[in-house]
């Protein structure tokens, strides 16, 4: 199975010598689980599934897929048929799947270990690294795919991960992060840290001279807040949303409220955006 790794074919001829030499009494089972392992690292989702189905069992593979593209079918599918798999388990760099999927930008791995299997968003790395300081660090360095790193910011806003204050100041500070700034500022923030920043001349000032466009989206929300006074609908959902906490998609469906008030509370508008993109 070591041959797949610098073997130089496609995908389908890989596809094909696998399943020979497992019909011929190829030993996929290693105590190290190398044969999974290998193929995790370097070959398809099919090839993938066939060792499953012969009975590799998974050991580090997880961080693995989470830490490739288009692999959320198979992250999926791989903790399904393992449940007992540690969701949360570190790597080497202490890592999570989550953190790991995150800082490739991957939006549908991200979605699945959240919405399907409850992964923990408040791990950090070895270097004390959250999974949203990955996501500003990417649309810093000027990550292409903005619109998979805007979809996982939504992501956490969604399933109300608690974003701490430094973090939400730190993406106003960069022209690349505003975009995520307006969101955290729109759902995430305290009202009374909003009020403090917009109320902050130099603040207020800072951003002007730097946005060239006055009519830039950051800019008008930030200067609309100065005077606002938030309705009792906004006020009492954020106080709904503050006390229910993260994972607040489920809690809510548990709930057994009418339609109406579990979309109230989930953000009409984000609600159906992330039903509508992730619809199975």
């Amino acid at each position: 199975m070591y041959l797949l790794q610098n073997f130089q074919a496609n995908e389908k001829t890989k596809l094909e010598i696998v399943t020979c030499l497992t019909k011929h009494g190829a030993n996929v089972r290693y105590a190290d689980d190398a044969p999974l392992f290998q193929a995790c690292c370097f070959c398809s989702q099919e090839t993938i599934k066939l060792l499953l189905e012969l009975g590799c069992l998974p050991n580090k593979d997880l961080h693995v897929l989470c830490g490739r593209k288009g692999f959320a079918a198979l992250v999926r599918h791989l903790l399904t048929f393992y449940p007992n798999l540690d969701i949360n388990s570190s790597d080497g760099a202490g890592r999570s799947p989550l953190l790991i999927a995150t800082s490739i930008v991957e939006d549908k791995t991200v979605w699945a270990l959240i919405n399907d299997f409850h992964a923990n968003v408040y791990k950090i790395d070895s270097k004390r690294v959250s999974a949203i300081e990955y996501i500003l660090i990417e649309a810093i360095n000027g990550f292409s795919d903005k619109n998979a790193m805007m979809q996982i910011a939504n992501i956490f806003v969604y399933f109300n991960t608690m974003i701490n204050q430094q973090d939400i100041y730190n993406a106003t500070q960069h022209i690349e992060c505003l975009t995520i700034a307006l969101l955290f500022f729109k759902y995430s923030a305290e009202y009374t840290f909003v009020q403090g920043l917009v109320y902050n001349s130099s603040e207020l000032r800072y951003h002007e001279r730097r946005l060239n466009e006055k009519s830039h989206p950051f800019l008008t929300f930030f200067k609309s807040q100065r005077g606002h006074v938030p309705r009792l609908k906004e006020f009492c959902r954020a106080l709904i949303r503050k006390e229910i906490g993260f994972g607040i998609v489920h809690k809510v469906s548990e709930l057994g409220l009418p339609k109406p008030l579990q979309d109230y509370i989930l953000i009409p508008e984000l609600h159906a955006k992330m039903q509508r993109y992730y619809r199975e």
